[in-house]
């Protein structure tokens, strides 16, 4: 996993997209073991299916991880449940609304 530092500093970045940044690093680096087991040269042939058995594991925890938080991050950002929020089309469905009854009551 390779984080890219100035001078000693963590990048400028909100918390989330270093988290994000964190995840990408490790599903490649898991992406180069694989590559190097399935290759065979840090795995003996006899340990391959269980070598692999434990990176797909690793990578379906990594996978729910991921998930996790990208729920955790979209609840603290306020965005769950109002990501469908028109708030243009509200405002017009409701002078239609007031309109209709400025009509009836009218009659």
């Amino acid at each position: 996993m390779t984080i890219r530092m100035t001078d000693g500093v963590l990048p400028d970045l909100p918390d989330h997209e270093i988290i994000a940044r964190m995840f990408d690093d490790v599903w490649s680096e898991l992406g180069r073991l694989l590559g190097k087991v399935r290759e065979g040269s840090i795995v003996d042939a006899a340990k391959v299916p269980a070598t692999l058995k434990e990176l797909r594991q690793i990578a379906l925890k990594i996978a729910d991880e991921r998930e996790r938080f990208e729920q955790c991050r979209k609840q603290a950002a306020g965005s769950v449940g109002a990501a469908g929020l028109d708030f243009h089309a509200a405002r017009d469905e409701i002078g239609r609304r007031l309109a209709r009854l400025r009509d009836a009551g009218a009659g």
